[in-house]
């Protein structure tokens, strides 16, 4: 009787092959990974496939030593890959010309395969020696350069790198302004090592950038990071305090507000009228909708002919915020953007607030313009108190009102 094997050869070899060695790329050992990456030195390998990407990428070399081999490669091959093109565009060295004399009578076209040849060579051999020539320090000065543009940088991978360089801080070397990469300052209020690392780049040669670290810790109400950007040394009134104008934006809970206040930064007045309409936002809308409520061109036909009002719902009452009484008291200018959006929400304002506003201009010496003038006309119910009011603060009345209440009366 005929035994019958459970399985053939050709599949306990492919069952073999199967549990000894890998299928795909990302089978492999993460150390051989680690180890293809870093003697590929391709910065586009990364970009051959998705796969390729998922294993290959350098941010997931985990070991910093491997991160800072894989950058000195970078650096390595990226250096020769300049030389040489730059030694290609001055046409390289010329090969013996006895020897091209000779062959050219005898093969046509071997002249030029040789002295492309020989271009290639010597393009090689300088190449090499740009590298070789340079000394440790400027090795890792260049993979610094390098680390900084592909956001592979780390405190570890700093100290590796000054390892390299027999114990020598690696600095910056890069002709360009070498400023705080805005991937860094993304990182400062999530990764904890983020901060570290910026303190590290400072010592190393990098400058503060121009507000966007300030920018976004305030906009996203980060107060301890904005606390150590102002230890480190970076201003924080930059762009003529856009930090406290986006703080008012995202309307946080305003310890952010208060510390840049608290850290004499002048706010704009943008920021105040962000904050009272945000505030009075509730009776505006309901007064653009009723100004709005025409509805179709047929409808304002039958309205017309048959005198029928829409109805209107009433604005609910607003008053205005604590962030907007912290900005008046931290001496922001009032213009008459804010005194109009008050003026325009009356009576669903109570006229206390609006003299709030007209006490911090009268402070300041500015009175009210003609714009709030007109504003309190169209104010129809209160119109006449409106305009009384503003006159008590200063403001003089345009003319074509003035002339108005005089045929009036």
């Amino acid at each position: 009787m005929e035994v019958q094997m459970p399985f053939s050869t050709k599949n306990r070899i492919a069952m073999h092959t199967q549990q000894h060695y890998p299928r795909q790329l990302d089978d492999l050992p993460q150390d051989v990974l680690s180890e293809i990456l870093v003697y590929s030195s391709n910065c586009h390998l990364v970009c051959v496939s998705r796969a390729v990407h998922g294993c290959l990428h350098p941010a997931r070399l985990t070991p910093s030593i491997d991160r800072a081999r894989y950058l000195l490669n970078v650096a390595r091959v990226r250096l020769q890959e300049k030389t040489a093109a730059s030694s290609s565009r001055q046409g390289g060295i010329p090969i013996l010309p006895v020897l091209a004399a000779n062959v050219a009578g005898q093969l046509p076209g071997l002249r030029r395969k040789l002295k492309r040849a020989a271009a290639a060579a010597a393009a090689e051999e300088q190449a090499h020696t740009a590298w070789t020539s340079l000394t440790r320090a400027e090795c890792a000065a260049r993979a610094l350069n390098v680390g900084v543009r592909m956001r592979l940088l780390d405190t570890n991978l700093l100290r590796h790198l000054d390892r390299y360089a027999d114990g020598q801080l690696v600095r910056l070397t890069t002709t360009r302004k070498r400023t705080l990469p805005r991937w860094l300052a993304a990182r400062l209020g999530i990764d904890p090592g983020a901060l570290p690392l910026l303190r590290a780049l400072l010592d190393r040669g990098m400058t503060a950038d121009t507000g966007f670290a300030v920018l976004s810790a305030a906009k996203a109400g980060q107060v301890e990071v904005l606390r150590k950007l102002r230890a480190l040394g970076f201003p924080l009134d930059t762009k003529d305090g856009l930090a406290v104008l986006l703080a008012v934006e995202e309307n946080h809970d305003g310890t952010a507000l208060q510390f840049l206040l608290d850290s004499g930064i002048v706010p704009p007045p943008a920021a105040l009228d962000t904050a009272v309409r945000r505030a009075l936002s509730p009776a505006l809308d309901v007064l653009d909708s009723n100004n709005g409520m025409s509805g179709s061109s047929s409808d304002r036909k039958r309205r017309k002919l048959e005198k029928v009002a829409p109805a209107c719902p009433v604005p609910p009452p607003v008053c205005l915020s604590s962030t907007c009484h912290v900005l008046v008291a931290a001496g922001t200018r009032v213009e008459d953007s804010a005194v109009t959006m008050a003026i325009t929400a009356y009576p669903s304002l109570p006229l206390t607030d609006i003299r709030v506003l007209l006490d911090a201009m009268r402070r300041r010496g500015v009175r009210p313009g003609d714009t709030c003038f007109d504003t309190a006309a169209r104010n129809k119910p209160h119109a006449n108190a409106l305009i009384e009011l503003l006159i008590q603060y200063g403001g003089a009345p345009p003319l074509k009102l003035a002339r108005a209440a005089i045929l009036g009366k």
